[in-house]
């Protein structure tokens, strides 16, 4: 949920984060995440050997024509995504990727999103991994989903609190 309102908040600062990555997140002794820009590195991380970055499908197609990226934050959503599969499976997603067509497997990632365990997630990740941008959900929209998420969590908790309560 940190993640997303940081990405969130680098959205409505029109700041876009291209290649979001499990090695641009930090956490600090009270829990609160950190995302660290791509040319930060002043922890120590060297950005020209990192090897788990993640495009989105519209950026790889801009790279294979242009060279050049096509920056927008429907293009952070998806690669958020893909950390977060990252984070869920402990393993890196490159697989996913085949840089000489410039394309993403979409077939296994797909079977990766269905493999997840908790359903809210699965509903979200399916929504952020959308192959074309215009129909990924927006930042503002999966900040909503989260909060109605972890809501529904709190009332949830609260009922069996109180059903514990009554035992």
């Amino acid at each position: 949920c940190s993640c997303v309102l940081a990405m969130g908040s680098f959205c409505r600062n029109d700041l876009v984060h291209y290649t979001l990555s499990p090695h641009d997140i930090v956490l600090n002794g009270e829990g609160n995440i950190k995302i660290l820009p791509m040319e930060m590195s002043d922890f120590g991380f060297d950005y020209s050997v990192k090897k788990d970055f993640y495009y989105s499908p519209e950026m790889l197609r801009a790279l294979k024509c242009t060279s050049q990226l096509v920056l927008n934050n429907k293009s952070g959503v998806f690669t958020l995504a893909m950390t977060l599969l990252h984070l869920i499976n402990l393993k890196p997603m490159n697989f996913l990727y085949d840089l000489d067509e410039m394309t993403v497997d979409f077939a296994v990632l797909n079977r990766l999103v269905e493999n997840v365990c908790d359903d809210h997630i699965r509903h979200i990740l399916k929504k952020m991994v959308k192959v074309a941008p215009y129909e990924r959900i927006t930042f503002t929209e999966l900040e909503d989903m989260l909060y109605g998420m972890l809501e529904n969590k709190n009332t949830e908790n609260d009922q069996v609190s109180r059903l514990e309560d009554s035992i």
